[in-house]
Order: C-alpha cells, then structure tokens, then sequence
C-alpha cells in the first residue's frame, strides 16, 4: 500500500459535476476539499485479494451473530435496545429481509495486518465517489501503473436491486432522507435511487419529514395519502423508533431497506460481542462493555466509542486517571447517552501525513470494492477526504 502522486485533471471538477457527484469540492474543518485529486493509493492484487477476503469473512461472522442473538433470544444490554426494537429486529430477521449493502472501515498496516474497526450497517456513505468518482478517475488521469481496482460496486448494487424488487411490477421504491441533511448524503441518496431504476424499480426520492401513518389503513403514506410499499431510508433506526411513527413499523406492510435487523450491526456494540464470540480473530480488536474491562482498567490502550456515534465524535483514549479525546475527535452531548464500549487502540498508518481509513463495501453477500478516506489526524471524522485507489499485479 503506497500514496502516490498523479498529474491533476485539468477538468475534473466539471467531470465530477457530471456523474452527479456535487459535493466533490465542499470544504472539510481543515478547509480543503472532499476530494483529492492528484493522489492516489496502489495496493498490490495480493493485498487486494487479502482484503476481499477478510471482509467476505468479516461479513459472515456478522450474520452469525446476528442469528444467534435473535434464535437465543439474549440481546446484550450494551445495544440499548427496547422490546419494541428487539421484537422489530426478530420479525425482520425471522421474515428474511433482505438487506443491499454495508461498509466495513478497516484499518490496513503497512505490516500486513488487517483489523476491523467497525461495521456501518444501516446509513453508510461514502457510496457514490467509491463506485463511480474514482472509477472515472482510474479510466482518465495520465500515467497509471495498471488501470484496475477492486470495484464492482455499481454492478452489484444494480444486480442486488433487481434481486430485492418484489414480484409486483407496480411496486414504487420511496428513497428518503432528511432535507437538513449533508450534501453527501442527498448525493448518496439519488445514486442509490438510479441504482434502484436500473434494477427495475420505479423510484420516488422523498424527505423523510413527509413520510405519515395512515391509523385507519395501519399502513404508512406520502404527503399524498398514497401507501408506501417499499422504502430505502437514509435514516437511523434508532432515529427512526425514536419517531411518533415508530411504534407502527413492526405492524406496516412497508418492506424496509435497510432492514431492521441491521440495527445490530450499525450499533458498535456489536464489537465486544464479535470479540467475546470470536476470541482472538486475527481481524478483529479486543473490545470489552463497560462492565467487562479487565481489572486494573486501561493504560492508554483502549478507545472508548459511543455504541451510536458517528463522524469519529466522542472519541477517546481510555487510561488509568480520565479519559481524553483523541486528536481529531470533537465531542458531542447527544452521543453519550447511549453508552460506550472500548476498543484496543490501534491508530492508523502515516503516509506523508496522511491516515488513511479503508472502507471495504458489501452487496448483497459479497465484498465489492473498497474506497478510502483520509485525515490529517488518526480519526477519520468531519474533516476527511476521498482518495482513489488502483492496484498493480
């Protein structure tokens, strides 16, 4: 794995404005823009094919353990999870919801080692500049070694759509969002919508805030009165059961993506169970709850993470005396009321001063292609960037 410079497309701007990508250029905290061009990361085909393995691995460990806690019925009270949620993720799992993707963000040492830091089960981005952005990137910037990357991503998804859609020809797939949402996530949003046409849906994209319950008919609706059959929402779960609304979602006809049993893996608490249920994985880092911290505590060794935070807030190394924030990490009140669990400590790798997180995307049950943002610190928050990748045989 080496960072690389490339000479700069002159166009690239209106390049990325063309495939619909038009937060390329929005100003991350340390003023500088979201995309890189110019650099780029080689991997070896060894080192990719490592990575497709571990997270095709990774993968499967996960719906493991979801099975298992939803057939022994023993939801560990690090989740945090209600029995309207645990009802909700047991009827989902039982009915076989399908789920279309994920992201694993991976930490790749210069050694070797491939560690997983946590699994983005339910709203992960980062989706369109990892399957379209680079890939244009890798067909026209000048002087690349070998014109190849590990990205089927596109494929996958238009492939994983078409398996997902119902029998119904008619049915109509709402895609929501917030309207105070980030840019990146509208972005992600309308890409996933034309995945979704190209799979054979009809696509409705929708502020979430429009989404109702119709009492009389027990089925949610638009601003129109119109039933939503099947709906894609960029919107937490836990935000979600948080809603008015929230009590219904068990006993609505909507078929729901990402589906609700993805509330156990987009939930770091999911870490010190794969650790207790995995002990000593090579892929996986010591992680304890609260109450499982080997005696003696933590000698700066362990991150202590919010089970629901998000844009690395809140992180911080746990020791003997207090706990301090990681460089990098910004906290934020409305994180610590769900809780935390620690995490071995294990920082990323510095490349000209660079840190560089690999997000690795699962379709359906595959692993489809990474894409890898980078920060100026060893947390990957607010202030980070896309870099695209390439490989060399």
């Amino acid at each position: 794995m080496l960072r690389k410079n490339f000479k700069k497309r002159t166009d690239y701007a209106e390049r990325l404005d063309q495939i619909g990508f038009q937060y390329h250029s929005v100003l991350s905290s340390d003023n500088d823009r979201y995309w890189t061009e110019g650099v780029a990361y080689e991997f070896t085909l060894e080192r990719i094919e490592e990575i497709e393995s571990v997270s095709e691995s990774l993968h499967d460990m996960c719906l493991e353990t979801v099975s298992n806690i939803v057939e022994s019925g023993d939801y560990p009270d690090g989740f945090k999870l209600n029995d309207q949620s645990k009802s909700l993720i047991e009827h989902s799992w039982k009915n076989g919801d399908i789920h279309i993707y994920g992201r694993f963000d991976l930490l790749v040492e210069p050694s070797g080692a491939i560690k997983m830091y946590e699994y983005n089960g339910d709203t992960p981005t980062g989706l369109l500049e990892a399957a379209v952005a680079q890939w244009q990137w890798l067909e026209e910037v000048e002087d690349v070694p070998h014109r190849d990357q590990f990205n089927s991503i596109h494929e996958k998804l238009v492939a994983r759509w078409k398996q997902a859609k119902p029998q119904n020809a008619d049915s109509m797939l709402y895609t929501l969002a917030t309207k105070n949402g980030p840019y990146e996530d509208w972005g992600n949003l309308e890409y996933l919508a034309d995945t979704a046409m190209q799979g054979g849906w009809q696509v409705h994209i929708e502020e979430i805030e429009n989404l109702g319950y119709d009492s009389q008919a027990q089925e949610f609706v638009d601003a129109a009165g119109i039933s939503i059959d099947c709906a894609f929402k960029l919107y937490p779960w836990e935000w979600m059961m948080e809603e008015e609304f929230g009590e219904y979602v068990e006993s609505s006809p909507t078929q729901w993506f990402e589906p609700p049993w993805k509330m156990l893996l987009s939930n770091k608490a999911v870490l010190p169970v794969l650790w207790k249920r995995y002990p000593n994985h090579p892929n996986l880092l010591p992680a304890y709850f609260e109450d499982e911290k080997p005696e003696g505590g933590f000698q700066y060794m362990f991150v202590k993470k919010p089970i629901l935070g998000r844009e690395g807030a809140n992180i911080q190394l746990s020791g003997t005396f207090a706990d301090t924030l990681v460089d990098g990490s910004h906290h934020l009140p409305e994180y610590d009321s769900s809780g935390y669990v620690y995490q071995e400590y294990a920082p990323l790798p510095n490349f000209q001063g660079k840190h560089p997180v690999v997000g690795s995307w699962i379709i359906g049950e595959e692993p489809a292609g990474i894409g890898i943002r980078e920060d100026n610190t060893i947390i990957s928050g607010n202030g980070s960037h896309f870099v695209p990748h390439y490989f060399v045989n």
